[in-house]
């Protein structure tokens, strides 16, 4: 009797463990903010930790005004990703979810940043531009996804 509980504690032991082990972005810890490359703009996407799609990394995308589109990384719980973006109008979408596409105007020199949002599972999640100050507290406590 003592053995068969020992063993089915110890599956659940392992079970939980895989379940909330990796579940997040293991990279360097974001340090600081950079400079945007000459003549380009820079994008922090960054996603907060939540337990809304936890264990989901999600593929960050940014499509030109010419259609072509460069895939930027994948996207991490607790994590961020930096895109060095070309002037002018881009979308960023969240793949394997497209449900919205978020438009910025990118100017050389700038830097924009977007926060993924969860909303309920089974809902669409999104990209939202946020406020600068709001994004270096937050990056603070994201890790790099790449």
């Amino acid at each position: 009797m003592y053995k068969k509980k020992f063993l089915l504690f110890s599956v659940f032991t392992l079970i939980i463990s895989l379940l909330f082990s990796g579940c997040g972005a293991s990279g360097a810890k974001f340090i600081k903010i950079e400079k945007p490359l000459k003549n380009h703009g820079l994008v922090y996407i960054l996603r907060n930790s939540g337990a809304v799609y936890h264990m989901n990394d999600f593929q960050i995308h940014a499509v030109k005004e010419d259609g072509e589109d460069n895939f930027i990384g994948n996207l991490q719980n607790g994590g961020y990703l930096k895109y060095d973006a070309e002037e002018g109008k881009t979308g960023f979408w969240v793949s394997p979810v497209i449900a919205s596409v978020t438009y910025i105007d990118i100017q050389k020199d700038k830097m924009y940043c977007l926060e993924f949002n969860t909303h309920y599972l089974g809902t669409p999640v999104s990209l939202k531009l946020m406020d600068n100050k709001l994004c270096k507290e937050k990056l603070k406590s994201t890790r790099n996804s790449k």
